[in-house]
């Protein structure tokens, strides 16, 4: 899902884009997700967030945790460099939901602009799946925190992947 979003309608769209994340979730993982939202801000220089995922992981831990106010207040003040705007969850407790929201400076290769010369970012929403993903399991939304059970199941995805290749 994404949305081309204007400077006033920033922070309505962005409390949007958080309900229709919850939705996604809901519908994808398994774990109890509180509306209790802290959000990490955090620029993704790549614009490929796939390859920097494993360099996002570490330092997303030391950004400073921002209220839902704060977030606005920032892309607000960020809005005239806006390409995209991203908002996946990194870790889901029963009391607290912590969200990444990742941006991508807009460049003249990639974006648009309107006939006034504004920016139309948009915001997407995505949960990221494991790589042992199966159709229509539902997944745990903490997977990407190295617990022990992801680790297993991968090695196990990984050695059968490696032995169907033999057939």
């Amino acid at each position: 899902m994404f949305n081309y979003v204007k400077r006033e309608e920033l922070p309505e769209k962005l409390h949007e884009a958080k309900d229709s994340l919850f939705y996604l979730a809901s519908l994808t993982c398994w774990n109890k997700i509180s509306g209790n939202c802290l959000y990490h801000l955090m620029e993704d220089p790549n614009n490929d967030t796939l390859k920097s995922w494993f360099l996002k992981r570490s330092p997303g831990e030391k950004l400073p945790l921002l209220s839902f106010d704060e977030l606005a207040a920032a892309l607000n003040e960020l809005y005239p460099q806006l390409y995209n705007i991203g908002f996946y969850i990194r870790h889901a407790y029963k009391h607290q939901t912590i969200i990444d929201v990742r941006y991508i400076i807009w460049d003249s290769k990639i974006g648009s602009r309107d006939s006034n010369g504004e920016p139309l970012p948009y915001i997407d929403v995505k949960i990221e799946m494991p790589p042992t993903y199966l159709n229509g399991k539902k997944i745990d939304i903490n997977w990407q925190n190295d617990t022990l059970k992801h680790r297993i199941m991968f090695l196990w995805f990984r050695t059968k992947f490696k032995f169907s290749r033999f057939r």
